[in-house]
C-alpha cells in the first residue's frame, strides 16, 4: 500500500495530453494506448549502500514519442520511491491514465 500510494503521488508531465481519454469515456475495456501508459521499475541493490530509487528508475515500456514522464524540477532532481538495502529488490509494473486531481 505503501508503494502504491508513493507511486500513484507523482506527477507526470505531457504535451500530448489532448490526445489520452479519460479511461471513462474510452471504448475499450481493459485499458488501452488511447487511455492509459504502463511503466516498469525494476531495481536490485547489489551494494553494501543504502540504494534510492527514485522516478529516475521508472521506465516506460510504451516506446510512442511524448509519453507522459516524471515532472523532474532540475536534471538531477528526481522524486524518492523507496530505498532498498543490501540485496533488496523492486520489480514493479504501473499503469498511469489521465485524470485529474
Amino acid at each position: 500500500q505503501f508503494l502504491s500510494h508513493r507511486l500513484g503521488l507523482i506527477p507526470l508531465e505531457s504535451h500530448r495530453v489532448n490526445e489520452f481519454e479519460y479511461k471513462q469515456d474510452c471504448s475499450c475495456i481493459d485499458g488501452c494506448e488511447r487511455c492509459e501508459v504502463r511503466y516498469t521499475l525494476n531495481v536490485k541493490n547489489e551494494t553494501e549502500d543504502v540504494l534510492d530509487v527514485t522516478t529516475k528508475h521508472l521506465i516506460p515500456v510504451d516506446d510512442r514519442g511524448g509519453v507522459p514522464e516524471p515532472v523532474h524540477k532540475h536534471a538531477d532532481d528526481a522524486i524518492l520511491i523507496v530505498r532498498l538495502g543490501k540485496n533488496q529488490e523492486i520489480v514493479l509494473d504501473a499503469v498511469a491514465g489521465k485524470g485529474i486531481g
